[in-house]
């Protein structure tokens, strides 16, 4: 388990490294901002998760850190399996595409580890 902080920080730096650096302009700027922003409100984001039923039924959560390693083996499962293709969207604007493979879950989970 890690703490949801650590989480934040590492999903913030992947969305930064791998999403928003392949971005640019105004779609850039959308997904960078948004990404720091929920990163900053780790607290409330946290508290959301933790109360879903199925983190709670499946004891993905101690109320305040996460099973990272748990969630990670069952994505990179489905990962290799296939790709999963994610349309964003800001304020009701299609800004892009993004594609994440097996190799993303990888570099996510690095990113968390080394928060």
């Amino acid at each position: 388990m890690v703490p949801f902080r650590q989480v934040a920080d590492g999903l913030n730096r992947y969305v930064q490294n791998h999403i928003v650096s392949s971005m640019s302009g105004l779609p850039a700027w959308g997904v960078g901002a948004l990404s720091a922003l929920a990163s900053q409100k780790v607290e409330s984001v946290a508290a959301s998760i933790t109360e879903h039923p199925a983190v709670k039924a499946l004891g993905l959560s101690d109320g305040q850190n996460i099973d990272i390693d748990t969630l990670y083996k069952a994505l990179h499962e489905q990962a290799k399996k296939s790709d999963a293709v994610i349309d964003l969207n800001i304020l009701g604007l299609r800004i892009g595409t993004v594609k994440l493979t097996a190799a993303d879950v990888d570099a996510l989970y690095r990113e968390i580890r080394n928060a």
